[in-house]
């Protein structure tokens, strides 16, 4: 008996499993949802570093070397404001973080990160590189600081775990900010809920004058039953919309760059000095 008891108090305890939520519970989270459709909007009030972002290099998405396609479905937990400005031209084999940035909520409230290695202003409204007509490379109209967002998505599968979920972050370029805003905007009128009740769509379509655009779409509802735990996670993560960069990282030339870089030429060796003429 001993034995038995013995090896019933060493048995780990069985995990419960979460109750589904009750329709109490579920109306409580409408205000919280509203709220958050109305703060979505008020952060795009004004659309007219890192290993967990979305790349979308050549016009395909791509997370962790992993090959997406041109066409996510996903639940968006969290938007913010994001400002970038970079003194050099992107160099894909030394990416380095921006010379300045701002993150926030709010359009109009950013200025640059504490962070910020060299910040070009005290406010980004009225900054000089806030402004059209300031982007180098021939690019017309466009910002030197580029205006962009930071999406914090999960995969529509990972619905089935809610907890254990790989959060990523999706940036649109400047040039699809305004696809962004008018999704949120869009959901808020036609229903009063933020992306994080919806399954969203987001593709990337060839363009002409941008390479290409992201576009968004909803294409389904999440099960309300399971607000509760993407309203849980969305808390959890939110600090990620705002992580500052790290500092700028100088790397040395691989073997390949020294081996086509140009060799100092040799110094001359000093002629030596001639011996005067002997006098006879």
């Amino acid at each position: 008996m001993a034995t038995r008891k013995a090896a019933e108090k060493a048995a780990p305890a069985k995990e419960k499993k979460p109750r589904a939520a009750s329709t109490t519970q579920l109306n409580s989270y409408d205000e919280e949802l509203a709220a958050l459709a109305a703060q979505g909007v008020k952060t795009e009030a004004n659309v007219g570093g890192t290993n967990d972002k979305i790349s979308t290099k050549g016009g395909s998405f791509s997370y962790q070397g992993q090959d997406l396609g041109d066409t996510l479905r996903v639940v968006v937990l969290d938007h913010a404001c994001e400002n970038a400005y970079y003194a050099e031209r992107y160099d894909a084999n030394n990416p380095q973080p921006p010379d300045c940035y701002a993150l926030g909520r709010e359009e109009k409230e950013l200025a640059p990160h504490e962070k910020a290695e060299d910040p070009q202003s005290e406010a980004c409204e009225g900054c000089e590189m806030n402004e059209f007509g300031t982007a180098d490379g021939g690019k017309g109209d466009g910002k030197a600081c580029k205006n962009t967002r930071r999406i914090l998505v999960m995969l529509e599968e990972s619905l089935d775990d809610i907890s254990e979920a790989t959060i990523a972050v999706l940036q649109p370029p400047p040039t699809s900010v305004k696809y962004w805003g008018a999704y949120v905007k869009q959901l808020n009128n036609l229903t009063k809920r933020p992306p994080i009740c919806f399954v969203t769509e987001v593709t990337l379509h060839q363009h002409k004058e941008n390479q290409f655009e992201m576009k968004f779409k909803s294409v389904g509802e999440v099960d309300r039953k399971q607000l509760g735990q993407l309203l849980e996670r969305r808390r959890m993560v939110e600090s990620r919309l705002f992580e500052p960069y790290g500092p700028k990282v100088v790397r040395e030339q691989s073997n390949k760059s020294r081996k086509f870089a140009k060799k100092a030429a040799p110094a001359k060796k000093a002629a030596p000095a001639k011996k005067p003429a002997s006098r006879r």
